[in-house]
């Protein structure tokens, strides 16, 4: 007899009903009636699927991991159970075998579309785009009305600079969602509105219907700024972006206090981490190229620059020095030499990954200026970068920009950003007093003004022989999933930092003293 079919067993309609039917909070009391029934039931594989799930659900990952490679033991051909398995893995980062159980689940149910979708997500997270794409169109082709699938397919040729195809594919998943916001708001970041067309009539009946989330006003009011900024309506477009700044600072929370404490724990830490400052006499296979400076400064261009090189492999913004270092950097964990060890190590093995067999790998996470003294400590071979811009413009350029990063608070506000960025600058002054010419201290505005000049500079910093690619990062074909991933495939726009002065009329001498 099939264990799973044992009459005796519970049903599994109460079982999945109750699931569905309880709110977060209440998902303690299913996580305790599933664990009775796995005790009672210790072969009953669906009741070991449901107490996967929920315990997913309650952020117990490696105790749901457990459950549900039970529940896959007992039921090997439940394409669910895979697919549960698939998400987990996922979510503990371990994307090879996510990969490996989603076309499991795939083999099992030929048109699970959710599995194709799912699939995708994690291919694009890999950076292995073909195949991404060719998922998500498999998804769409099983469910043509797949708007998250159009969307996100749509973020893929946006990476890639195909401009056309993610139009077509964010104007799909608004077809099929029209208050998509999120697509909505994309799309206008890749158009250039010469008119109040059908798009914007859309979004200002979502702007004005009183069931909008206060979420979707957020999204909606930066595509509002962005249009009316593309119609040279100022005004309208400074109201926007001032009302969608509102909205996302309430939602957060944000208090500029929690950040003032961090840079001090930063530097008054660092003393400690510098008494065991690694002396490396080898030589490593990898150097690492830290791209540091204020959110909008510059970095991804920069990093298109240095990253033209042949030798040189683009990271974009990882995340490795502030997961590993943050705790370090901060002295909530405990200092010693094995912690720098440690820290190296793991650095160097994850870039290492990401290679693809050149010398240099660059890294531009912006706020890893928190870790320069850790970095330089631990890693005395990495060429760190810090980019500088005119400091009103780089001011407006965070306040009227949409972060996803729950790490950006301060920029919702100007006082703030003001503050911020007199904080990043104090910070830097007191990496620049003790490490000196350690670190390259790159114009953005001298560099856009004088591209080949500053090029020179910079790759000769980096002790890279010269190359004429350097001068053309337009033509870097490589994927590119920040925010400015629309700018840097354009030729080098001189006099950028002057676009705020647009706005000056209505920002009551805010920025004006910071020049």
């Amino acid at each position: 007899m099939n264990k799973t079919k044992n009459p005796n067993y519970p049903s599994e309609n109460i079982l999945d009903s109750l699931l569905k039917n309880y709110k977060n909070k209440e998902f303690n009391y299913v996580e305790s009636q599933a664990i009775l029934i796995t005790k009672d039931y210790p072969n009953y594989s669906f009741g070991w699927k449901i107490l996967g799930s929920v315990l997913k659900l309650n952020g117990k990952i490696k105790e749901s991991l457990t459950a549900t490679l039970k529940s896959v033991e007992l039921s090997p051909n439940d394409f669910e159970v895979h697919y549960n398995l698939a998400n987990i893995y996922k979510e503990i980062g371990n994307l090879s075998d996510a990969i490996n159980c989603y076309k499991k689940s795939i083999s099992l149910k030929s048109n699970y579309f959710q599995a194709f979708f799912n699939l995708a997500n994690t291919y694009k997270e890999l950076e292995i785009l073909d195949e991404a794409i060719k998922s998500y169109q498999k998804a769409i082709s099983i469910k043509p009305d797949y708007a998250k699938a159009y969307y996100n397919l749509a973020t893929v040729f946006q990476e890639l600079g195909k401009l056309d195809d993610a139009k077509k594919n964010y104007e799909n998943a608004i077809t099929f969602n029209p208050n998509f916001v999120e697509a909505h708001r994309h799309l206008a970041s890749i158009k250039v509105f010469s008119k109040k067309d059908e798009q914007f009539s859309k979004i200002i009946q979502i702007y004005n219907d009183n069931k909008t989330s206060k979420d979707e006003l957020c999204h909606i009011n930066f595509t509002l700024a962005k249009i009316y900024e593309d119609l040279k309506d100022y005004k309208s477009a400074f109201f926007h972006y001032t009302e969608g700044n509102m909205l996302k600072s309430k939602q957060i929370n944000y208090n500029i206090e929690n950040d003032q404490l961090i840079f001090k724990q930063i530097k008054s830490n660092f003393s400690k981490i510098k008494e065991f400052t690694l002396n490396i006499s080898d030589n490593i296979s990898i150097v690492p190229i830290f791209i540091v400076g204020m959110p909008r400064s510059g970095t991804s261009l920069i990093e298109q620059i240095i990253s033209s090189h042949s030798s040189v492999t683009g990271g974009g913004e990882l995340s490795f020095a502030a997961k590993f270092g943050a705790s370090i950097a901060r002295g909530v964990d405990l200092i010693n030499s094995q912690k720098l060890i440690d820290f190296r190590n793991y650095y160097l093995n994850n870039i290492k990954r990401l290679s693809k067999g050149n010398y240099m790998v660059t890294d531009k996470a912006p706020l890893n200026f928190f870790y320069i003294g850790l970095i330089l400590c631990s890693l005395p071979e990495a060429k760190i970068v810090n980019v500088n811009r005119n400091p009103a413009a780089l001011c407006w350029a965070n306040y009227k920009q949409f972060f996803l990063s729950k790490n950006l608070g301060y920029s919702y506000n100007i006082e703030d950003i003001k503050i911020y960025l007199s904080l990043y600058s104090d910070l830097m002054n007191f990496w620049n007093s003790i490490f000196k010419d350690k670190i390259y201290n790159l114009d953005y505005d001298k560099l856009t003004i004088n591209q080949e000049k500053e090029t020179f500079k910079l790759i000769k910093f980096l002790d890279l022989k010269w190359e004429d690619s350097c001068l053309k990062p337009q033509y870097n074909d490589r994927i590119v999933s920040t925010a400015s991933n629309l700018q840097i495939r354009k030729e080098i726009y001189k006099y950028s930092s002057n676009d705020w002065h647009k706005y000056k009329p209505f920002l009551n001498g805010l920025l004006d003293k910071i020049n």
